[in-house]
């Protein structure tokens, strides 16, 4: 995926020519105090594969939404509907992978969804 931080992406947009962005994490980087979002461009993709994101978007946004509050487990069936949808992302997998780890060891009462690099 095309991926770009929350800074980079353009503030306005041009008509007729839609960029698809979703947001796919958090992290702090080494050395920075404040972390950066970071967003997949999602015009690179196949049309098949660009309207299933689309489609799962709703869903995926809900998943992200239960990540960053620690509930892991709502999030695991909202990327487990994603998934379904579209088979291709890689991102919600990735999430599920990350949920089941956090379930298992849970992580500490400072989480605040932020990977750190």
């Amino acid at each position: 995926p095309l991926i770009v931080s929350g800074e980079s992406l353009p503030e306005k947009k041009t008509a007729g020519n839609s960029l698809f962005t979703r947001e796919i994490d958090n992290v702090r980087v080494k050395g920075r105090e404040q972390p950066t979002t970071l967003f997949e461009v999602m015009n690179n993709n196949p049309q098949d594969i660009l309207e299933k994101k689309i489609q799962s978007m709703p869903i995926y946004e809900e998943g992200l939404s239960h990540y960053k509050k620690g509930k892991f487990q709502d999030a695991i069936n909202c990327f487990i509907e994603c998934v379904k949808i579209c088979p291709q992302d890689e991102i919600p997998g990735i999430y599920l992978r990350r949920c089941s780890t956090l379930l298992r060891v849970p992580p500490g009462a400072d989480w605040t969804g932020v990977s750190t690099l």
